[in-house]
């Protein structure tokens, strides 16, 4: 199947129906999964960028329940509009049309749960909200603080749940995936009714009954570094630190294998439980196993040790083998430490023997030219910066005549 424009969302219906939002053609259109025909039909939308209740501006996010209604982020026009089976105009469900404790600011997402909650991420007001019977609530990200805080989402752009209620965000601003815990026990929830005077949350009276339960993982492993997070929590005891370690699993007896010439990373994930405070400080540390890992490795000081992921460059670590070690201290109570390692071996990567300049398996030369073999200059050692040409390499020369 082949589309014009780019399809920015997916979303596939139970009976094999894909719908796809097509941003810059302000539409949705669908297709049957279990027809031949790969044409696509117009589900939502004009075409042409509008906000009359027949079109849309740059939707987004899309969900389709069991009765084949259509729920559209249409995020051009600030607002999330609901498109009945067979029917061409929209009602908003959510959106300052509405009043001004609807508003929205650029929403990408929608989901609907089992129980007809509709849940919006809102990603120009850095939040999640949930719109249910019992009226329209912000769950994740509602102090407004615009990312200042650790428990925020930051440009938020879609959502998604598991089995357990818990919340996936894909934040923007760090590149990465954040888990908020759904908190079972949360009595505290404070339901954002309409009202004519104000729109501001007080985020004193409005407690999420999510907990974020860390980190994200990491998208782009050369650039980016990961961030654990805080967020308010409802319990009232500290309890240490759960580390999990990827990739996984290693031991001294099995460690991870990596080549000199490569980057390579570990991540950690952290799962975090204090009422008190999420604060937490975590370092890496670098053991040399050889003979034992008690000996503390030298690591240039432009690595990061004080990050959920320690990345360490190609060519930065001798070859044997190494324990990579996080320690993680509650700051409320400093005897909550934990910590868990990874062990590596760095292999050689082995040497690329060229004979001539930028190497080649067959080297022409006319009689009357000098040849001139010189792999000690040009040979290829990718595990250091330059060839050692002392080093031994076995070259076998076949002379052709013509």
């Amino acid at each position: 199947m082949y589309m014009n424009s780019e399809c920015i969302s997916l979303f596939i219906h139970i009976d094999n129906t894909l719908y796809c939002s097509i941003q810059n053609g302000h539409q949705v259109v669908k297709m049957s999964l279990n027809s031949n025909d790969s044409t696509f039909m117009t589900a939502a939308g004009t075409g042409c960028a509008g906000s009359t209740s027949d079109m849309l501006d740059q939707p987004f996010g899309i969900y389709v329940n069991i009765n084949f209604d259509l729920y559209v982020a249409d995020t051009g026009n600030n607002r999330v509009q609901l498109f009945y089976d067979g029917e061409i105009d929209g009602t908003t469900v959510a959106g300052e049309t509405l009043g001004k404790h609807f508003a929205l600011n650029k929403p990408t997402s929608v989901i609907l749960d089992a129980d007809d909650n509709l849940f919006i991420v809102d990603s120009g007001n850095q939040r999640i909200i949930r719109l249910g019977s019992d009226g329209f609530r912000c769950l994740i990200g509602c102090s407004k603080s615009s990312c200042s805080r650790p428990n925020e989402v930051c440009h938020p752009l879609t959502a998604a749940f598991d089995s357990y209620g818990n919340i996936f965000i894909t934040n923007q601003y760090i590149n990465g995936i954040q888990k908020f815990l759904l908190a079972t026990n949360s009595c505290d929830e404070t339901s954002i009714m309409p009202e004519e005077t104000s729109t501001e949350i007080n985020k004193e009276e409005t407690t999420s009954q999510y907990i974020q339960s860390t980190i994200q993982t990491t998208i782009d492993k050369t650039t980016t570094t990961t961030q654990s997070t805080t967020s308010s929590i409802i319990g009232k005891t500290c309890s240490r630190p759960l580390i999990a370690l990827f990739p996984s699993p290693s031991s001294l007896e099995s460690p991870l294998q990596f080549r000199r010439s490569q980057d390579f990373y570990i991540s950690a994930t952290l799962t975090l439980n204090c009422a008190e405070s999420l604060d937490i400080e975590r370092r890496w540390s670098v053991f040399e196993c050889t003979p034992n890992c008690s000996i503390e490795a030298k690591i240039d000081s432009s690595i990061k040790l004080i990050l959920n992921e320690l990345f360490i460059p190609a060519r930065t670590l001798s070859y044997g083998v190494y324990e990579l070690k996080i320690t993680v201290i509650m700051t409320a109570s400093s005897n909550l430490i934990s910590s868990e390692s990874s062990f590596v071996k760095i292999n050689p990567s082995g040497i690329t023997a060229n004979l001539v300049q930028f190497g080649t398996s067959l080297i022409t030369s006319s009689y009357e030219e000098d040849l001139i073999l010189n792999p000690g200059n040009f040979s290829i050692n990718p595990d250091e910066t330059t060839f050692n040409a002392s080093v031994s390499v076995d070259i076998v020369i076949i002379r052709k005549f013509f």
